[in-house]
């Protein structure tokens, strides 16, 4: 009756797997906090259709695949998944995040997790164990989104809640089980301390999905902005960036996962969690929805639907990257990104602090003109 949050992955068996968070036999009732539905379709024109659900035999009723401790846990929502061959067919590896506390201080964009783990399968999720391989309640890799090519695993991961930024790691696929084995992308190289990792994206990131799309030859990000309160991607040419500016892409929307079969042409196959309202009823319900983007590259090699600015959403801050980002946090004033500009409005008088700056790649033994200009709203100053 309800589903949400539909992460998928190829399992390397001719199938996908499509596991849930929340999701419902009824209205409300029969909750589980986590299920995998089973997809061999590779016709998208007439929808996403689901073969059949990972089956509890003994509860004559679908699987959860990883139970919560009541005690310490309100829910288990898995976050991403991926399938690495081994030795008789495929290994099926799920990151879950614990969830301690939904709405921290009333925000819904807020929760606490116990940490972050990693499950297996092999007998392509009929059983399911717990690795161990944990990253902590304050880790930068509370929520994940994996992408593997060839013998690495790479792991993009944001802390719990949408409010954090994007953090990047990989890991040989030899030695996924092994915590000690990962690195993390401080910046300018790789190293073993996860808390050395810097933003390979700054925004508030939540509900995450990266593809590497072969038609551009690119890695594309897509995920839920709270402070656009939209679904956004994102796109870079290596794993660490530069990404690109938020690029909106749906509104009403969060939770996507971009198919894993369709990652080798011009549009773009995702799903998302779609909130659809009940009539007669006091409650809403969300569900999963197929939704197709038409992409395309423009001019200045790659840009594809409308990116926000100050000039569309003239009284939201910014504290994304994008075209312009502030250089320092104040208070003292806002600061806005445009499509070609940027809006700095100050509170106070006499407290100017800081301005906005964009960076812009440039090559050697190359000339470049710089042109603009500054407009006051001062009385006086139309100069």
């Amino acid at each position: 009756a309800s589903t949400d949050f539909g992460n998928m992955w190829d399992t390397g068996e001719n199938s996908v797997f499509c596991i849930f968070g929340d999701n419902f036999n009824s209205y409300g009732g029969d909750w589980l906090s986590n299920a995998i539905a089973v997809s061999t379709d590779r016709n998208m024109e007439d929808g996403l259709y689901y073969d059949s659900m990972l089956w509890d035999d003994s509860l004559k009723k679908r699987k959860e695949i990883i139970h919560r401790d009541e005690g310490e846990e309100v829910t288990c929502i898995p976050t991403a998944g991926f399938s690495l061959p081994v030795e008789g067919g495929h290994r099926q590896y799920v990151n879950y995040m614990s969830i301690r506390q939904w709405a921290l201080g009333g925000d819904n964009d807020s929760w606490a997790v116990n940490y972050s783990e990693i499950v297996y399968s092999d007998d392509m999720g009929n059983t399911w164990t717990k690795s161990g391989v944990k990253w902590d309640s304050d880790s930068k890799f509370a929520q994940v989104a994996y992408v593997v090519q060839e013998d690495t695993v790479y792991m993009w991961g944001t802390p719990s809640g949408r409010h954090g930024n994007v953090y990047l790691s990989k890991v040989s696929s030899e030695k996924v089980l092994d915590k000690s084995a990962y690195k993390y992308w401080n910046g300018g190289q790789w190293v073993g301390d996860e808390l050395e990792a810097k933003p390979v994206a700054n925004g508030e990131v939540s509900e995450m999905t990266v593809r590497y799309n072969t038609y551009y030859k690119r890695y594309i990000m897509m995920y839920f902005s709270a402070h656009q309160r939209r679904l956004v991607y994102r796109d870079s040419k290596r794993p660490e960036g530069e990404w690109s500016c938020e690029k909106i892409i749906l509104d009403g929307a969060y939770g996507p996962s971009i198919h894993p079969w369709f990652c080798d042409g011009r549009d773009l196959w995702f799903v998302s969690s779609t909130v659809t309202s009940n009539p007669g009823k006091s409650y809403d319900t969300w569900h999963i929805f197929l939704f197709n983007a038409k992409l395309r590259a423009d001019s200045a090699g790659f840009n594809m639907v409308w990116e926000g600015g100050f000039e569309n959403d003239v009284d939201k801050s910014i504290n994304y990257q994008t075209l312009w980002n502030a250089a320092n946090a104040s208070t003292s004033h806002d600061s806005h990104s445009g499509l070609a500009s940027c809006k700095l409005v100050n509170k106070t008088p006499d407290t100017w602090k800081d301005a906005c700056v964009q960076s812009v790649v440039v090559h050697k033994n190359t000339d470049y003109i710089l042109t603009g200009y500054a407009k006051s709203s001062l009385e006086g100053s139309r100069n």
